[in-house]
């Protein structure tokens, strides 16, 4: 029951928020409704649990070698995949390289204490609903109800960021981008396998959020402003070719979580 009030409250405030900055370009208010599930999914422990310890739980369990090489090295994959493709391809080019990777690293290096932010998020879904929902559901059909909330989450944001294309555009883009986070859920269901201290998914979604960008360009302000210049809605991770293989990545974890559930 008091996962569905988390579930309600937090798309309900999310969206009223999206719905209120989104179309002032206020961009900026998406750090503030990435803090909700993080905010509701406190309170709601303390309230189930009634104790305060636990809601630092999520933040206390064990961190293995393999769950934190996990976390860096899937999204780099990915994006790497996504920025050969688009070479290939002749879609993208690189036009701001400068012959050195140093900027590159020093990315994924501050990835880590940006992870701050992204803990709003990841609190919610792998250090609260996830493990409420796996008590109740199972892994498997935990992992699609948190796939299928995290779109929901999205959803406003996703779509009013990309009316700019038309409303018709707008809706394609949306529903390329909902599958990208319906598929990438899986990768970060296999991490909460390997440790179910919610810093490590807090940690690959800010890499993720970090490298992408910094890449294959922004797409929620459109900008290709990426060491790969092209149509960021084709290249990027949360584009076309990152739909493409978060889909297989998707397949491969199913298969690796779930080939023995019936």
């Amino acid at each position: 029951m008091l996962e569905i009030v988390f579930v309600s409250m937090t798309l309900i405030i999310s969206w009223i928020l999206s719905f209120i900055f989104i179309p002032k370009g206020a961009i900026g208010a998406t750090v503030i409704i990435m803090m909700i599930p993080a905010i509701l999914g406190c309170i709601i422990k303390i309230i189930k649990y009634k104790s305060i310890t636990a809601v630092f739980k999520p933040l206390l369990h064990h961190i293995s070698i393999k769950g934190i090489m996990f976390s860096f090295v899937f999204p780099i994959i990915i994006i790497g995949l996504c920025s050969i493709l688009s070479l290939i391809t002749g879609v993208g080019s690189i036009d701001n390289y400068d012959g050195s990777i140093s900027q590159i690293l020093i990315i994924i290096v501050m990835s880590v204490p940006f992870s701050i932010v992204t803990l709003g998020e990841e609190y919610g879904w792998r250090g609260y609903l996830l493990v409420e929902w796996e008590k109740i559901y199972g892994l498997k059909k935990s992992n699609i109800l948190v796939g299928i909330v995290w779109i929901l989450y999205h959803l406003p944001t996703l779509y009013m960021m990309n009316l700019s294309y038309g409303i018709s555009e707008a809706l394609i883009f949306t529903i390329v981008q909902s599958i990208c986070i319906f598929c990438v859920n899986f990768s970060y269901t296999y991490l909460y396998t390997l440790s179910k201290n919610v810093l490590l998914a807090s940690m690959m979604h800010s890499v993720w959020n970090n490298i992408n960008t910094f890449i294959l360009g922004d797409t929620y302000r459109n900008e290709a402003t990426g060491l790969i210049n092209g149509n960021v809605k084709v290249i990027n991770g949360e584009g076309i070719f990152g739909m493409v293989f978060l889909i297989i990545s998707a397949f491969i974890f199913h298969k690796v979580l779930f080939s023995k559930t019936k």
